[in-house]
């Protein structure tokens, strides 16, 4: 436009100097000739000429006025466009903040989500979460099916009131408490297959920002495993309690018992076999025996009796035993035994392996017997450790023997089983047992080292499980036991006999007094002491209980090491603790006899020690453990 401009106004200027030029110079020249009507011609032309320039230059001037407004207006335009173009790229710029925005807050959501779920669905517990107003479940996780054994079914773990064990009805919460506050419950469930399993169960409220409770959420916990180990842990202990006792209980009972045996073959000495009362005192004499059997078989289950181990042959030792059970046993009771004869030897007890056994079968008899006849089986096997079914916890050799008794009676309903190796406990009546027998065996087995279980059901028998440690090698061949000689009827001597038991003391008195002995009589540590001290060159042996009052049979034992190293000692105890006899051992010239005793055993004991000859001394060393 500005190009074209320039070309008008320039071509107007060249007009208006042709105009000029003819008015002053080529009309004068023209004029009065034949050239007249040409000028004039001319005239007109290059009038019209500058009248269409003058025009044309006025809409020229026109055109550029409206250019310049169009330029403006374009300019305004443009800012306007740029303007808005800003404006659109910052729009944009916003929009894609956003849009980054939500596209984190949605990723953030997704993978919380997949947290959530990845949580809920892999963890052992029940995650749930209920709408208190309508009673409506909003999720479980899926552990639910694991543990309940069934589907939700619409409805919160917290309310499936009827699968709670009926004893445990009124342990669980109802909905209206949870949306108060915060619970903790603990309560059985029986699964469709009657499992029963304890549950621990934990739910909060979700309050919103007006105080209504908007949501409950709870986890439910399998705690079966806990409750399982609390039931093991409490039997522990109440084991342990009953073998705390039963030291205490041998000593006092086995000093009653010594007394009553003790008087008893007193009498018995002076009584003809044809005496009427001969009989009696036979029956005090077997109840005192049977008494001190009981105190054992405490002692056994308390684990506190003293093992004698030596290696074993198992099939030799089952055989016999099963031959002696089967001797005893009913007619409508049959046993079968199938051991083979390639069993790892062990280190055992030859007396309480039998007794083991023996129990279990006798309990078996009785399940048999009890539902009008049937049969036992005693089968054995090698397991090594790998196989062993028991916790690793427990397993502290490299193989097993197992030896398995089943029989087909009545089995145990599960509180039975809870309490089959609880001492003094029994289904049988008071004439049939005492309830130590499964006790003792468990006692026996634990003392070996082994592990014993059991698997029952009502109606269909039970097997006993009888895991004992094996040895390695074979069984080497024992050393023949030289004959046991008789002691020398020894003279006359003075003993000191230390008593706390008046009764015990004074028949221990008059036995020795009647086999021409002088006897000196202390009923406490004090007086023992003080006898020892006045009486010491002339005392041949010291008869001295451990558990005197005052001053223990230890200080007694002491003083005797020190001031009177010759002199012979029999210690007798109730119930002696394992250190307590190494100790007296490594003492020497130091005899000990357990109560109850015989009068012939007595007798035995009391002749060796006055008549053997001294015995080397070792330094007294203090009780380990």
């Amino acid at each position: 436009m500005e190009n074209r401009t320039r070309f008008l106004l320039a071509s107007s200027v060249l007009t208006l100097l042709l105009l000029v030029l003819w008015e002053f110079g080529i009309e004068p020249a023209l004029s009065g000739g034949a050239a007249e009507p040409v000028a004039v011609r001319l005239r007109f032309v290059f009038v019209g000429v500058g009248a269409a320039t003058l025009a044309l230059i006025a809409l020229l001037l026109l055109l550029a006025r409206s250019d310049r407004r169009r330029a403006a207006a374009e300019r305004d335009l443009k800012a306007l466009c740029d303007t808005l173009e800003h404006k659109v790229r910052e729009r944009t710029r916003d929009q894609e903040r956003l849009t980054e925005q939500l596209r984190l807050e949605v990723d953030q959501h997704r993978q919380a989500a997949e947290l959530f779920r990845d949580v809920t669905e892999n963890i052992h517990e029940v995650f749930w979460v209920c709408a208190p107003a309508d009673r409506r479940l909003l999720y479980v996780s899926p552990a639910f099916h694991a543990v309940w054994g069934r589907e939700p079914a619409g409805t919160c773990p917290a309310l499936c009131a009827d699968a709670v064990h009926p004893d445990d009805a009124g342990r669980l919460p109802s909905l209206e408490t949870r949306a108060r506050q915060e619970v903790e419950a603990c309560y059985r469930i029986i699964r469709p297959d009657g499992a029963v399993r304890w549950i621990r169960d934990r739910s909060t409220p979700v309050l919103r920002a007006t105080g209504e409770t908007a949501r409950i959420v709870g986890v439910a916990e399998d705690i079966t495993h806990l409750e399982e180990l609390r039931e093991r842990l409490l039997h522990s202990q109440r084991l342990q309690a009953v073998g705390t006792l039963a030291g205490g209980v041998a000593h006092d009972f086995n000093n009653l018992l010594g007394t009553i045996m003790a008087s008893a073959e007193t009498l018995q000495l002076g009584t003809p076999p044809d005496d009427p009362r001969a009989p009696i005192l036979e029956r005090i004499n077997r109840s005192c025996r049977n008494g001190a059997a009981v105190v054992r078989n405490l002692l056994r289950f308390a684990r506190r009796e003293r093992l004698a181990p030596e290696p074993l042959h198992l099939p030799t030792v089952i055989t016999e035993t099963a031959h002696m059970a089967r001797a005893t046993f009913d007619r409508r009771c049959g046993l079968e035994v199938d051991v083979p004869d390639d069993l790892w030897p062990i280190l055992g007890d030859a007396t309480q392996i039998p007794q083991m056994l023996l129990n279990l079968l006798l309990n078996g008899r009785d399940a048999v017997l009890g539902e009008g006849g049937g049969t036992l089986r005693l089968t054995a096997r090698n397991v090594p450790r790998s196989q062993a079914p028991f916790p690793d916890a427990e397993k502290s050799a490299e193989r097993y023997v197992c030896i398995d008794i089943a029989d087909d009676g009545c089995g145990m309903t599960d509180d039975v089983a809870a309490q089959a190796f609880n001492p003094f406990f029994t289904t049988k009546d008071g004439t049939r047992g005492a309830g130590l027998g499964l006790a003792t065996a468990h006692g026996i087995v634990n003392a070996h080292g082994g592990h014993v279980d059991f698997d029952t059901r009502p109606g269909h028998g039970t097997t006993f499980h009888v895991w004992l440690p094996a040895l390695a090698g074979a069984i080497p061949a024992p050393p023949a036991a030289a004959p046991e000689q008789p002691a020398a009827r020894p003279a006359p001597a003075t003993i000191l006999v230390a008593e706390d038991e008046p009764d015990l003391l004074v028949l221990i008195g008059e036995h020795l007094t009647g086999r021409g002995h002088r006897v000196l009589s202390a009923a406490d540590g004090i007086e023992s002491l003080a006898r020892l001290e006045s009486d010491g060159p002339r005392i041949d042996l010291l008869i001295l209980d451990l558990m005197l009052p005052g001053v223990t049979g230890w200080t007694v034992l002491e003083r005797v090491a020190e001031k009177h190293p010759q002199l012979p000692v029999v210690v007798i105890s109730g119930y002696a603790e394992d250190w307590e006899i190494s100790k007296t051992a490594a003492m020497g010239k130091v005899a000990m006899l357990e109560k109850p005793f015989t009068l012939a055993r007595f007798d035995a004991v009391v002749d060796r020690a006055l008549t053997a000859t001294r015995m080397p001394t070792a330094e007294t060393r203090a009780p380990q453990g």
